[in-house]
């Protein structure tokens, strides 16, 4: 499946790769996510002769997540391949990966391989880099390595079973759906290691993920500390003083960790809440309450209710990374262990 939005310079390569693959069964859904440059104009004679390359066009911009899972819809293959407008396949990857996932069980439900990255470096110049990536034992291994899987050949069983590529907080579908969805798979499923090159991806600076990838940590983080509470490991999300993420075995359980309270005041702006409430709901520290204050400010009355050893009062307008309180706990704690008294600890804001 190839979905996009206002590409032409590289998509026709693409389409063309495909056309071009030694395993014949294939389908390719090509899926317009509401271009405005009138893609149909010049998709249309490229395919017109092709029964096997059908070409959907959304009349408003979804997001890439959720007009794949609308491609899903009519998928007719056992495996699906993601492939983006601006990458394409060596001639033998769908033979490859087909051959492969035929002797895997119905337990892996995603193959990814070694690829090849290109981008361009000078007016007339390209460089070149070969990636080769690794086989991991277990999902918890996979996280300790940050790795993102490419490709993606999915067993199409198992994309339905989770509901489809995963559109929801904190991007709705439209960035980092892949890793997210990636996941969510492994909550029920396992992946495998093809060690072939298959595909050339292109690096660009005009690029949707290189224009939003100040977000890629912050998001990452947010994905990894809800993937392992899905999955119900028992690992925390860890933040060293250089920014590297990594995760860490949790210490304890819930009873023996302090009460922290959390009042929110939101007197004009309920309808922004659930962005908030769905970064409280993917904290990495489980003792938490929260109260909602539909007032101006907290007040001393307002402060009883809490039940919190520690109190953290919030705006609607404030969204947590998942380590959040996790970190004042831990802050507060160790100050307490050295005979310091703390009234207040402040976290820098991100922008």
């Amino acid at each position: 499946m190839l979905a996009f939005y206002n590409e032409k310079k590289y998509m026709k390569k693409a389409i063309a790769s495909v056309k071009q693959q030694s395993y014949s069964n294939w389908q390719l859904i090509l899926l317009d996510d509401g271009s405005t440059n009138k893609s149909k104009n010049w998709i249309l004679p490229i395919i017109k002769n092709d029964s096997r390359i059908q070409y959907k066009r959304f009349r408003k911009n979804q997001g890439k997540g959720k007009i794949l899972n609308e491609g899903l819809k009519i998928a007719e293959g056992e495996y699906v391949l993601e492939l983006d407008a601006d990458d394409w396949l060596y001639p033998l990857a769908l033979q490859l990966f087909v051959d492969y996932m035929q002797k895997l069980p119905s337990t892996v439900a995603l193959v990814y391989s070694d690829y090849v990255t290109v981008k361009k470096v000078g007016k007339n110049l390209m460089k070149h880099q070969a990636v080769v990536a690794r086989p991991f034992l277990n999902r918890i291994q996979w996280v300790k390595n940050y790795f993102v899987p490419i490709p993606r050949f999915y067993r199409k069983e198992a994309l339905l079973a989770i509901g489809g590529w995963v559109t929801d907080y904190p991007s709705e579908g439209r960035l980092y759906e892949d890793i997210a969805t990636v996941f969510r798979l492994l909550k029920h499923y396992q992946m495998a290691y093809l060690p072939k090159r298959t595909m050339v991806v292109r690096r660009r600076y005009d690029s949707i993920t290189y224009k939003n990838r100040n977000a890629w940590y912050s998001m990452y983080k947010y994905l990894l500390a809800r993937a392992l509470q899905e999955w119900n490991e028992p690992y925390l999300v860890d933040v060293d003083l250089k920014n590297k993420i990594s995760i860490k075995e949790k210490k304890g359980d819930s009873g023996s960790l302090p009460l922290v309270s959390l009042l929110i005041s939101y007197p004009y702006h309920s309808a922004i809440l659930p962005y908030l409430r769905q970064s409280i709901a993917h904290q990495t520290y489980p003792n938490i309450e929260t109260i909602f204050i539909n007032d101006h400010s907290i007040s001393k009355e307002t402060l009883k209710l809490a039940n919190g050893k520690y109190v953290l009062i919030l705006s609607p307008f404030e969204i947590l990374n998942p380590e959040c309180i996790e970190i004042f706990v831990d802050t507060m704690e160790e100050k307490e262990r050295k005979g310091e008294i703390v009234l207040r600890a402040i976290a820098k804001r991100k922008k």
